[in-house]
């Protein structure tokens, strides 16, 4: 276990020991069928470690089938199942200390799911989960993750200064009627100072501009009573600090006189000199009560989700789109490599900004009071608070999966003594496709996989196995966390081997013994019996047969006559004669029956016990193949399936638990 899990953390394992030991066995073959699974865990809000900064805790859920751990809450490093870790000096830190220039920090977080979940793991209990902290992947510790538990770490770069300047704050002198313009400002903001330029209206980094006249003050001028002013500030940075950039432009947020400006290139390198402005007297903006937005693509099934937007007019552009799955109530962000899932509902998010000159209409409370139109639909508004912001909602629901319930696969081509393997197949069902086609030699049970250069041996038997993945819009037929339709290969009823997912599937198919290709002409024809064939009767060797007055035949004295007149026939006649019916009772000898074992004894070692269901769960996770006896000793319940069901089964007759199965009797 690793060094920052200190003694005090001990007692995690020593929790989920305990749980492990009063849970059967059987949970641990798989999810429990009647809990719902997660898969995925994101945590948001985590705050990068700066140097001087003390630790903080706050994060947020992205689902709310999970929730924090607080089974540490007495210890004092930990607050609500979160703490930080110091790689550096390996230890934990406290609530009180700060984080050091130079050091590695991680953030450590225990969750568990809340009633009715679990989270994924596989056949051995093993975590089968992925977890992002702030949008980038964290990891999942092996040793502290199971079903009821779930250890998430990330850890962050090397601790340095918050160098970055995000936000600037600039009071200059409020414009009085009749008064001149004063020419300087009182930057609030650490970091920051007035910038030199060499622009001919600036004093001091300070220009005033007229709105109305569209010009710039200088000191003679005074401000009028019906005027609009704009206040400009040219600002740079301070020694290691940066304003904050997106995409190499200045994405500073700037207020002046308590006012929301904007910020803008000052002319130079935006990370280090920008323009900040806003009008503090007077406001001359148009007023928008309306807003509309076209060219954004729909969600379809299986398609990526569209980030890009047009605005109608030029009174307000597009800050920003999103969009999110808000299935069963929770929001989970959704990015532009994720597709749009059956079944599920989004939210497309666009965040707008009026342009210069324009502001939002606002109700008497100060929100934003417009309507909104996206694509020619009716959209929400959300108010933000703000006249130049606001965001824009639409909510789409997807069409439910089609269900395949039998999954059909043709053009496999069979096994033939000196031929190679074809790796082709053709899925007859629609909405599914062929990802993968394997052959294997199950000859003494062996499992060996061909390859391309393999040939077929005389003899001996093969299986088939195709794998298939839904496409989008469909679902396999999958109830209480298992697969359960019906697979067919070339006609023929198929193994179908067991799934957690509803999206893949497997199919086997034992072909019978291989033969060698049959010949479709004998080599030696036998031609037909001419007309003169001896075989014909020698009527003057045959006694005359006389007719009686009733004009019947009578029958001849045969006694002495039958060799000279039977024709004797060749052998293909022979076999053209059809074969009476036996008169005797007795039955006939029939060939044995083959020996196929015990019912649940997988291994054949003539016993049913724990370690024939572990190698059906190893078959289940392909780890292993089982041969076509060992599939049938396997198949308990029946259902021409071996998967975690069977498993379960043989570990209750294990148990000395009725199964209500022939467990243990001959196949």
């Amino acid at each position: 276990m690793r060094n920052k899990l200190s003694f005090k953390y001990i007692s995690v394992v020593l929790i989920l020991f305990i749980l492990v030991s009063v849970v059967p066995m059987a949970v641990y073959a798989a999810n429990s069928p009647d809990a719902s699974i997660i898969k995925n865990v994101e945590i948001t809000g985590v705050h990068t470690p700066y140097a001087g900064y003390r630790p903080d805790y706050g994060s947020r859920l992205g689902s709310t089938s999970y929730t924090y751990d607080d089974q540490l809450k007495d210890d004092p490093d930990v607050y609500n199942g979160k703490w930080w870790y110091d790689e550096t000096e390996q230890r934990a830190i406290s609530p009180s200390e700060t984080f050091k220039i130079g050091h590695t920090y991680t953030f450590c977080i225990l969750l568990v799911p809340v009633d009715g979940y679990e989270f994924r793991v596989d056949n051995y209990n093993t975590p089968f989960i992925s977890a992002t902290v702030n949008g980038e992947e964290a990891d999942v510790l092996d040793d502290l993750t199971g079903k009821y538990q779930a250890f998430i770490e990330y850890t962050f770069e090397p601790c340095d200064y918050n160098y970055e300047i995000t936000k600037v704050e600039v009071n200059v002198e409020e414009p009085v009627a009749g008064g001149y313009p004063k020419f300087d400002a009182e930057i609030l903001t650490p970091g920051v100072a007035k910038d030199e330029t060499e622009s001919p209206f600036c004093i001091e980094s300070v220009a005033w501009y007229d709105c109305v006249n569209q010009t710039f003050l200088d000191p003679s001028h005074t401000f009028k009573e019906d005027g609009i002013y704009e206040a400009n500030i040219y600002l740079t940075t301070l020694g290691d600090y940066y304003f904050s950039t997106n995409n190499d432009m200045t994405d500073v947020n700037v207020t002046i006189n308590g006012k929301e400006g904007v910020a803008s290139t000052g002319g130079k390198n935006d990370k280090y000199h920008i323009r900040v402005s806003c009008v503090v007297f007077g406001d001359i903006r148009e007023e928008v009560n309306s807003v509309e937005i076209t060219d954004i693509k729909a969600p379809a099934i299986g398609d990526n989700p569209d980030f890009t937007a047009t605005p109608v007019g030029n009174s307000f552009y597009i800050n920003g789109v999103f969009w999110t799955d808000i299935t069963n109530s929770t929001e989970v962000n959704v990015n532009e490599t994720d597709t749009f899932e059956a079944g599920h509902k989004y939210e497309l998010q666009i965040w707008i900004r009026a342009n210069e000159n324009y502001k939002f209409r606002t109700d008497e409370d100060g929100y934003v009071d417009v309507s909104a139109v996206v694509n020619g639909e009716q959209a929400e508004v959300v108010p933000l608070g703000s006249e130049i912001s606001a965001e824009i909602t639409c909510e789409f629901t997807m069409p439910q999966p089609v269900v395949i319930d039998t999954a059909k696969v043709t053009q496999v081509t069979p096994p033939v003594a000196g031929k190679k393997p074809s790796f082709s197949a053709f899925a007859y069902t629609d909405g599914m496709e062929i990802t993968e086609v394997k052959w294997y030699d199950d000859t003494d049970n062996a499992g060996t996989e061909l390859t391309a250069d393999s040939a077929f041996v005389e003899g001996h038997t093969y299986r088939v196995v195709v794998s298939l993945k839904t496409l989008a819009g469909h679902k396999f037929l999958w109830y209480d966390g298992y697969n359960e339709a019906e697979g067919f290969i070339n006609g023929e009823k198929a193994i179908v081997y067991g799934s957690h997912e509803d999206d893949s599937l497997e199919l086997g198919f034992v072909f019978a013994p291989c033969a060698e290709v049959p010949v479709t002409e004998p080599s030696n024809p036998i031609e037909p019996p001419s007309p003169t064939s001896p075989t014909e009767p020698d009527n003057s060797t045959n006694p005359t047969i006389p007719t009686d007055p009733a004009g019947t035949t009578a029958e001849p004295d045969v006694s002495t006559s039958t060799e000279a007149t039977e024709p004797k026939t060749s052998a293909s006649e022979d076999e053209e004669k059809p074969t009476k019916p036996s008169t005797n009772d007795e039955p006939k000898p029939t060939d044995p029956v083959e020996d196929r074992g015990v019912l649940g004894d997988v291994n054949g070692d003539d016993k049913v016990n724990i370690k024939d269901a572990t190698l059906i769960q190893k078959s289940a996770a392909k780890i292993t193949v089982l041969t076509d006896v060992e599939n049938l000793r396997a198949d308990v319940n029946g259902d021409t399936k071996v998967n975690v069901k069977d498993a379960t089964a043989i570990q209750k007759y294990a148990a000395k638990i009725e199964t209500g199965f022939h467990i243990g009797k001959p196949v």
